[in-house]
């Protein structure tokens, strides 16, 4: 157990950065994420650095060591690895905008569809975080009534269960029914807690798109492209991929100026997509920050800090 004192933590964690007290990958390619997405950085130095020994050299320096101190509650742990592997996700992405590989297209929204995964993932730990340090109670998982469980499950038979047939058929097996689902938890975590049930809606209505585009890239033939007289690339927008999930409607949008308009130059979509993506994620995150720092440094509740192995002084 490590006894701090938090004015003397907060100095410390501050001098910390990417550049200079992260991981090799951290150190190369952060650069590429932060810009849009600073409080990935940000949530970094605040909830991983702590549970490192990176801290062993409090309150005087940050060492050079960055796996994790003995002692760590796993469920800290993992939720930074969550985060970690974002990070590294948004990495590789930025990594095929900017390359000219064959596969770039597919390597790209692959790994922008994993990051929207992660993000739910991290999220859905976020809350059970919540609900350990803090004894709250989760109405959509402890709760429900009869009713409002069948409430849910109308929704995904509306959602759902009118192209049951052609995703069996295309899929060899149904829909998965998830009652509740991680978005559900997600959300509660949002209306309840975070009091920001704007920015959850915005965040799913667009990750749905991205997935759907890494849905059809993996599951389906590849992505129709369209060219210009000048050999300029134009792809469908994520948002409508699922009318041109076949070479035939993409070439028929080609013969039609109306159609034209649902697809986008190539390069000029993915970097749109990878910057709305980091910017909804920082949005986000920069809630999450709040409520860690909230926890963390709580006078009324130790929970948090006895999973980092820290107790609080205050002088």
């Amino acid at each position: 157990m490590i006894i701090i004192e938090q004015k003397l933590l907060d100095n410390l964690l501050r001098q910390a950065s990417f550049q200079a007290n992260g991981d090799t990958n951290e150190q190369i390619y952060g650069g590429l994420v932060v810009p849009k997405f600073p409080n990935c950085e940000l949530f970094w130095k605040l909830f991983v650095v702590p549970y490192t020994e990176r801290i062993s050299g409090y309150p005087y320096k940050l060492e050079n060591q960055i796996r994790a101190r003995q002692g760590n509650d796993p469920e800290i742990e993992d939720i930074g690895n969550t985060n970690y592997t974002i990070f590294l996700n948004l990495v590789y992405a930025h990594i095929h905008l900017h390359a000219d590989n064959p596969s770039s297209l597919e390597d790209f929204y692959v790994h922008l569809g994993s990051s929207c995964d992660l993000a739910e993932t991290f999220l859905e730990k976020w809350v059970f975080l919540l609900i350990k340090c803090r004894g709250y109670k989760s109405d959509i998982l402890q709760h429900l009534t009869r009713e409002d469980f069948l409430k849910l499950a109308g929704e995904w038979y509306d959602k759902n269960y009118l192209t049951l047939y052609e995703h069996y058929f295309a899929k060899g097996k149904a829909t998965p029914i998830r009652i509740p689902s991680r978005k559900n938890i997600v959300k509660e975590l949002f209306d309840k807690y975070l009091k920001n049930t704007g920015l959850i809606s915005r965040y799913f209505k667009y990750s749905q798109s991205i997935r759907e585009f890494r849905n059809v890239i993996v599951h389906d033939v590849q992505v129709g492209r369209l060219f210009d007289q000048n050999g300029n690339i134009y792809i469908p927008r994520p948002q409508v991929i699922l009318k041109y999930k076949t070479w035939r409607q993409v070439f028929s949008a080609g013969n039609n100026e109306e159609k034209r308009n649902d697809f986008r130059p190539m390069k000029q979509q993915m970097k749109s997509d990878i910057i709305e993506l980091e910017t909804i994620l920082n949005e986000i995150w920069g809630l999450i920050i709040q409520e860690f720092i909230l926890e963390f440094y709580s006078n009324d509740r130790k929970i948090l800090r006895d999973m980092y192995c820290l107790s609080l002084e205050n002088n």
